[in-house]
């Protein structure tokens, strides 16, 4: 399908919108780089598209942050590749400054927007959907659980634990339900490996000096899994009691290709 849209280009700072008016961006050029590839989340060959495909295509991608775009590629980055920003004089990046989606308003109280299918779909039975994160539905669980074990009950209720890839979500979740000790869908098995996200993308939005794997002894790992602390992230022991487990279900690949 074809894809049209406007581009509106004010010294270094550069509009989008499409023509249904649906999506808006605002980017700025920066004579900067980053040099931590891992916050990487979307590539594709820059020589076979335009620049303003590739902005196009981040402001459609609610976790791009910046693009790169030149010497044929086209990158993608979370918001959490700003601490690896370094100024350059022979490299550009364009940073996404605001963005609005217009989501299509569904009509039933128990039905989500699929960012990934561009279309309302259905909460399972018992779970909630929230206007300030409607791209997912959430349930809360009591009582007390382990990683394997809440794990285990998200799978058995046919989804997972919460993945918040970004500020945005982090702040929801402490808004939405003001509890700390919430398990999430991240763990490593060595204290060198980076924690990811199961379709790959790199966690961010740690708490201050986390991860620590064990009481800071980077290492040794004895602290393999992750939880929402305070609106941030923290490891936690295999045999830690988290209070409060939060079930999320939402479209698993959130990346438009």
């Amino acid at each position: 399908m074809k894809i049209l849209f406007m581009i509106l280009v004010i010294n270094k700072l550069i509009l989008l919108s499409n023509c249904s008016n649906k999506w808006s961006a605002k980017f700025i050029k920066k004579a900067a780089r980053i040099t931590d590839q891992s916050w990487k989340i979307y590539s594709a060959p820059g020589s076979q598209f335009s620049k303003f495909w590739c902005l196009n295509k981040c402001r459609d991608n609610i976790y791009c942050a910046y693009v790169e775009h030149g010497n044929a590629k086209c990158i993608f980055y979370s918001e959490y590749a700003k601490d690896s920003l370094i100024s350059s004089n022979d490299a550009y990046l364009y940073e996404k400054i605001s963005y609005k989606i217009e989501i299509q308003k569904c009509s039933q109280s128990d039905n989500y927007w699929s960012l990934s299918q561009k279309k309302c779909l259905s909460c399972l039975s018992g779970f909630t959907k929230y206007a300030g994160w409607p791209y997912a539905c959430y349930q809360l669980l009591s009582g007390k659980y382990r990683f394997a074990s809440a794990k285990l009950e998200c799978q058995n209720k046919g989804t997972s634990l919460i993945t918040p890839k970004s500020r945005r979500e982090l702040d929801f979740i402490e808004e939405t339900f003001g509890i700390s000790g919430i398990w999430v869908y991240s763990s490593v098995s060595s204290a060198t490996e980076v924690y990811k996200w199961s379709d790959g993308m790199r966690v961010g939005g740690f708490m201050p000096g986390q991860p620590s794997h064990s009481a800071g002894n980077m290492a040794t790992l004895s602290e393999p899994f992750l939880g929402v602390l305070e609106g941030g992230l923290n490891d936690y022991p295999p045999m830690m009691h988290l209070k409060n487990g939060i079930i999320g279900i939402s479209s698993k690949n959130l990346f438009i290709k």
